[in-house]
């Protein structure tokens, strides 16, 4: 029986690449909520929110169960070189949370599908942050 990647396995595999970056999230009800990004890997993003955003995002603030993800639709935008910006739509499971203050808490959140070129605009950008190709 394959087993499934753990949240472990994509920190070894995808460097993650501090950011600070606003990033619209959609929830089931349709509203739109306004967080930011702290880092982004090829695998996924993680965001900095405060209690209530982590209950709107999270039925209840809790994580669901793995059979059961909580899927976002979240929008950004990604700096390349030579000032261009560039608009990313990604479709996302939450992963994980976790509270890192008082008031703070960060959510995990891997890529489950994009919209466009959403993927590649996500691979330049690493790429030129880190000096790599990816193979």
């Amino acid at each position: 029986m394959p087993q499934r990647a753990t949240t472990e396995d994509y920190r070894r595999e995808y460097p993650r690449i501090p950011v600070t970056l606003p990033v619209e999230v959609q929830v089931a009800d349709g509203a739109r909520i306004h967080v930011k990004m702290c880092n982004i890997s090829r695998a996924g993003m993680q965001l900095a929110c405060d209690p209530m955003t982590v209950n709107r995002l999270l039925p209840g603030g809790q994580m669901p169960l793995p059979s059961q993800p909580v899927t976002l639709d979240v929008r950004f935008e990604l700096p390349l070189s030579g000032q261009e910006v560039v608009p990313v739509s990604v479709r996302c499971n939450a992963i994980f949370s976790r509270r890192v203050a008082q008031n703070e808490f960060r959510l995990g959140l891997q890529f489950a599908s994009f919209e466009a070129e959403g993927f590649d605009h996500i691979e330049n950008y690493i790429q030129e942050c880190t000096g790599q190709r990816s193979f």
